[in-house]
């Protein structure tokens, strides 16, 4: 007799929550977010249909200042700290597990006096603080890391979905396919984070999300193919049996994922330093992997970046300060045209290095492992599968393509959500709940 009441009761209570969701401003605001860095801003910076891969005059487009994204995250910052302040939101028990990201950024600002150009560094320092507090305010009010998750997984089928289309309208550069990206990496390297999402959710309880999953993950792969990114495609296949195999050894021997990323990567440099002292051709696997021992050129990027770090080893060349910032930089200098007009080094770690010295890699370096350390708080959650997997595609994608503190980089800005995500302080009172539908397709 009391269970028709109480269903009766409970069903427009249900309705009511729903109708007041506290969460939903600050979703949309990160949905708002991840959509502008995957698709809108490079509407706003005119990539689209530019042909990017093929015209180099679009590096010194992206070197420009661009009013228009400067406005968007200057007001969305504004907008989040204004909505965190009416929500009277504890912002600083959130702060010290992101310490060392807060740490860098203070670095970057004590080292503004010996930056190569302090305007450019200082302006791209501040957009950059923009950019974080865009991310962590919202994530921070959202509450809940699976809906972090499930913001993410929709906003990448309406990506994946409209670059689908797309194709019908932009034709494919002579490298690949770049869709409304402006080179095919920057699409190969998103195809790659949505396919890894919409893998995490096929095994979903909740019947959208699993529908959106199994909508997405097949053009997602079309996609990643047709960018003939090979760093994403081997990615996109390596990560799915890391990510199984350190969640199923963290829940076996509790381990932190931490200890697991960094020891294997010690294993595999070990491995490869011995193969290479018995003889082993290296440059014939590299060329098997990347069609050259070169890594496509960044051989050279490298070793001209490399020596001009070696210049300014403790304050580097200020933040964002090495490569399109103009006459300031030491790049215009070089003999090679192509040094001159690049934006990056293709090796993201050695870009923090240039940028912001020894000092400032030990601190992101610091970041990175907090953020795989925090992840042993989700190992036993559901979402562990993606945020494992967008930690380690930033984290091996950084060695060949530069995405931390890139502004606006997809990869930096995804790789942000998870590491606010996993770093909030209620983690530990929350229920464990069982994932192992969640990382079986990866096996």
């Amino acid at each position: 007799m009391q269970t028709g009441p109480q269903q009766g009761d409970d069903r427009p209570r249900s309705v009511a929550a729903r109708a007041h969701d506290p969460a939903r401003v600050p979703s949309v605001l990160l949905y708002i977010v991840v959509l502008y860095v995957l698709v809108f801003t490079h509407i706003v910076s005119g990539s689209v249909l530019s042909q990017g891969a093929l015209d180099p005059s679009i590096y010194e487009d992206a070197a420009k200042s661009n009013a228009i994204n400067q406005l968007f995250w200057i007001s969305l910052f504004v907008v989040s700290v204004t909505v965190a302040v009416m929500r009277r939101t504890r912002v600083l028990p959130h702060i010290l597990p992101l310490f060392p990201l807060v740490a860098y950024l203070a670095w970057s600002l004590a080292m503004m006096p010996w930056a190569a150009d302090r305007h450019v560094a200082l302006r791209r320092l501040i957009l950059q603080f923009c950019i974080v507090g865009s991310v962590w305010l919202p994530i921070v009010m959202i509450a809940d890391p699976d809906r972090v998750r499930r913001l993410v997984l929709y906003a990448f089928l309406f990506i994946v979905l409209i670059n689908v289309a797309m194709a019908a309208i932009i034709p494919p550069t002579t490298l690949g396919y770049a869709g409304l990206f402006s080179q095919k990496n920057e699409l190969g390297a998103a195809a790659a984070m949505a396919f890894l999402t919409f893998l995490s959710g096929v095994g979903a309880k909740q019947r959208w999300e699993r529908t959106a999953s199994v909508l997405g993950i097949v053009p997602a792969a079309a996609l990643l193919i047709a960018s003939r990114s090979k760093t994403s495609m081997i990615l996109a296949v390596a990560i799915p049996v890391l990510v199984a195999g350190v969640i199923m050894l963290s829940r076996a021997f509790r381990i932190r994922p931490v200890y697991l990323f960094w020891g294997g990567g010690a294993l595999v440099a070990s491995a490869v330093v011995t193969t290479l002292g018995f003889g082993l051709r290296y440059d014939r696997v590299l060329h098997l992997l990347f069609g050259g021992a070169t890594f496509t050129g960044r051989t050279a990027i490298w070793q001209f970046a490399w020596s001009q770090f070696l210049t300014r080893p403790i304050t580097g060349f200020g933040f964002n300060g090495f490569w399109g910032v103009g006459a300031n930089s030491a790049a215009t200098f070089s003999s090679n045209a192509f040094l001159s007009n690049i934006l990056q080094a293709h090796e993201g770690y050695l870009d923090v290095l240039l940028e912001t010295g020894v000092v400032g890699l030990g601190l992101f370096i610091a970041f990175v492992s907090a953020t795989l350390r925090n992840c042993a708080s989700v190992i036993d959650k559901r979402g562990a599968f993606f945020f494992l997997a967008i930690a380690f595609f930033f984290i091996l994608h950084n060695f060949f393509e530069s995405s931390a503190f890139r502004r606006f980089e997809p990869n930096w800005v995804l790789f942000l959500i998870v590491a606010v995500a996993v770093a909030r302080p209620r983690y530990a009172r929350q229920p464990e709940l069982d994932i192992s539908a969640e990382w079986r397709p990866a096996c």
